[in-house]
């Protein structure tokens, strides 16, 4: 999903184009719980930064289709968003694998493979592995899905877009977990985590009843609490739970983005940590390779070794992330825009 998934449109935007800096922030703070966590350094925590993620993918999508007029080329707009960064490093990691094979643990180079990843096609490969080419792949897949179950109910009626969509994703999960599907397609897209999504929808409708709240220092307080208290219980997840996903985190994750939606309204954020929240899409894929590499290269055991040579990887990280914002996503993306003839973002 989502995570899974900082862009014009799908960054925030706030009054004359400037982004919403709190949502910026919460999407940093989710990229650094995912890097932490596949660079060993927190466990096995940190992962609900894709929670995180999905709840802000579902209440940007509602923010940023207000218009009745941004329903038009939606869904060309979000696929020229994730596309082409997503591709070239499905691509990249195929050229690693095919060339070192036993750098993977979870993928393997087969074209087959390397096809259905790129179109989004679930498949199980020869590991056993139910996982694309580019491991964090997974959570795209759900968030086209969304996509596509969006631009359905955004064209079938824009005023009640969110609803529609909601009701979409339930029907769709609840089918999942009343039914066991021969095909694994349908088996894959009807899974719960889609829910998360939905968090993200009933989240743009809370948050807008809450707006003559968000000057109150008292209820921004109260708010702050909360939501730290959310994020602080979602490190204590346990995967072995019975629970689905999309209640045991992403209720959680509902109430922190809600909470700290409120908290953050007016505050202007650290320039430098909104700048990053802004390339957290590149943040994300890149940190897949960044922190194998440490993983690979770092002995593990030793804490205080791992921290030290892990302000390097971080560095490295960032710095390819945002070589990838600036060539891939801000340039590529114009150039798309321009030969397609999109307007906006």
């Amino acid at each position: 999903m989502a995570i899974m998934k900082c862009r014009e449109e799908e960054k925030g935007m706030g009054e004359k184009g400037k982004p919403i800096e709190v949502i910026q922030v919460m999407r940093l703070a989710g990229a650094m719980l995912v890097v932490l966590f596949h660079a060993n350094l927190i466990g096995d925590r940190g992962y609900f930064g894709v929670d995180i993620f999905s709840v802000i993918s579902g209440y940007i999508i509602m923010y940023s289709t207000e218009k009745v007029s941004s329903q038009k080329n939606f869904l060309l707009k979000r696929m020229i968003r994730i596309l082409p960064l997503y591709w070239l490093m499905t691509i990249l990691n195929y050229g690693i694998i095919s060339v070192l094979p036993q750098l993977s643990i979870m993928s393997e180079a087969k074209p087959e493979y390397l096809i259905k990843s790129m179109l989004f096609i679930p498949f199980v490969n020869g590991k056993g592995y139910n996982t694309p080419i580019l491991g964090l792949g997974w959570t795209l897949n759900y968030e086209v899905m969304f996509y596509l179950v969006f631009f359905c109910a955004v064209h079938i009626s824009h005023k009640w877009r969110g609803f529609l969509a909601a009701s979409m994703l339930w029907g769709m999960a609840i089918a999942g977990m009343e039914v066991e599907f021969p095909n694994l397609l349908l088996n894959y897209y009807t899974d719960s985590f889609l829910l998360e999504f939905s968090w993200g929808i009933f989240a743009f409708y809370i948050i807008r009843a809450l707006e003559i709240y968000g000057k109150n220092s008292k209820v921004k307080a109260g708010c702050f609490l909360a939501g730290l208290f959310c994020f602080i219980a979602m490190f204590f997840d346990s995967p072995e739970s019975q629970v689905p996903r999309c209640f045991r985190l992403g209720i959680p994750a509902f109430f922190f983005f809600c909470t700290m939606m409120v908290a953050g309204n007016g505050i202007h954020f650290n320039k430098k940590a909104v700048a990053l929240g802004g390339m957290t899409y590149s943040l994300y894929l890149i940190e897949y390779f960044t922190t194998a590499a440490y993983k690979a290269v770092v002995p593990q055991g030793n804490m205080a070794v791992q921290i030290f040579a892990f302000v390097p990887c971080l560095a490295l990280t960032v710095g390819c992330a945002y070589v990838s914002y600036q060539v891939v996503e801000q340039r590529g993306g114009k150039y798309l825009r321009k030969v397609l003839k999109l307007e906006g973002r």
